[in-house]
């Protein structure tokens, strides 16, 4: 058993569901679960004691480390022989990641980016996007070595990613590959116990049989790709005529509430409003796996990863389903799991091409990749990482 403690900011429950704190959330519960006693310390106001039976210590600011007084005092308070840090490449910049006697291992959830890729979204967009694209931009304008020396500073003894793709990167940026561990995300159960096939739930939604279902499930933020979907979707139906649109729109009913607004008059003006579904607001999961179940392919067009991984790409996989989506980030390595087609990103006509070779290729019978794990198992796999 070992004394482990999770430091990362925004511990609420209300961003629990969304990554990276769903990983790391996992994290800290596969761990407890394995008999190592585990504390988190976070920001927030959350009176709680305890998330989801973890240990919490609730600081104003875990920034600027070893500086941070109440942050030693809080480190020292609970002795750790594990410290894992969540880091981003803009967190090489500041701060220091390294507890003395422990065991440190840098959590590295940031997807990484060039300018060119981003210009390529549009400069424009990441700005008024600048909740999920400003980070980002800041990431892809530090030079490389500056990176290098802001990561040598760290002393971390062990950095884990999520994707192979991001490993590369760090790689290419200077960090020694046998520095870096893959663990991947997994899937709740209710996605690894596939539905049946609903008719009726078709039926209910407007759907018919002959019919090819897309499905996007996610947030109707714009950088998500729901807005380039729309339009690949109005120009493909014309050679297509039989495509039809699930959109399961993902939000708590006080976020994203102009999104979702905007979403609705869109389709009042639009002439694909016949062919489109949409269900807003946070499903139960059970739900959700049977919306998603509906549908003959599955479409998460990302314009713009904000953080890895994407765990929609692997739920869409265990159900068996084809997936169209982009080939930015690591998009490309998930969707590598199952049947898949890659578009480029944020580029209607491309998208468009995407949604009509899928729909119009016989796949195989669906069948839940190996490659897909469950939350369990990465639980051990982290255990192991730490010698038991």
């Amino acid at each position: 058993m070992k004394r482990i403690v999770l430091i990362a900011a925004g511990f609420e429950k209300h961003c629990l569901r969304l990554q990276p704190w769903r990983y790391l959330c996992e994290v800290a519960a596969q761990l407890q679960q394995h008999g190592h006693a585990v504390t988190i310390i976070s920001t927030g106001t959350d009176p709680a004691s305890l998330l989801y039976g973890i240990p919490i210590i609730r600081l104003s600011s875990i920034a600027a480390h070893p500086r941070n007084h109440a942050l030693q005092a809080a480190l020292h308070a609970c002795q750790p022989d594990v410290v894992l840090w969540h880091l981003g490449k803009t967190s090489m910049l500041h701060g220091h990641y390294h507890y003395p006697g422990a065991l440190n291992i840098g959590i590295f959830t940031s997807p990484l980016y060039h300018l060119a890729q981003l210009r390529t979204i549009g400069m424009g967009r990441l700005l008024k996007n600048y909740e999920l694209g400003a980070m980002h931009l800041v990431g892809a304008l530090i030079p490389q070595r500056i990176f290098q020396h802001g990561y040598q500073r760290q002393q971390l003894d062990h950095v884990v990613v999520q994707t192979q793709t991001t490993k590369a990167q760090l790689i290419d940026l200077g960090i020694a590959a046998h520095d870096i561990t893959v663990l991947a995300p997994g899937v709740d159960s209710d996605w690894l116990t596939k539905p049946t096939h609903e008719t009726d739930g078709r039926t209910a939604l407007g759907f018919h049989a002959t019919d090819h279902v897309l499905v996007y499930f996610g947030s109707p933020a714009p950088l998500r790709g729901l807005h380039t979907l729309l339009h690949a979707f109005s120009a493909a139906r014309r050679q297509h005529p039989s495509l039809r649109l699930l959109i399961l729109s993902r939000r708590h009913p006080r976020e994203l509430q102009r999104a979702d607004a905007q979403l609705g008059r869109l389709f009042q003006q639009s002439e694909i409003a016949p062919y489109v579904r949409i269900v807003s607001g946070y499903l139960p999961s059970q739900e959700l796996v049977r919306h998603v179940a509906l549908g003959d392919s599955v479409v998460l067009p990302f314009d713009l990863v904000p953080s890895d991984a994407p765990l929609s790409l692997l739920e869409a996989h265990a159900l068996g389903k084809p997936l169209i989506t982009t080939d930015i980030s690591c998009l490309p390595e998930f969707a590598a799991y199952g049947p898949h087609v890659l578009a480029e990103a944020a580029n209607p006509p491309s998208l468009q091409q995407a949604l009509l070779a899928s729909s119009q290729h016989r796949y195989r019978p669906p069948t839940t990749p190996s490659l897909v794990q469950s939350w369990t198992e990465m639980g051990t796999q982290w255990h192991h990482l730490l010698g038991q």
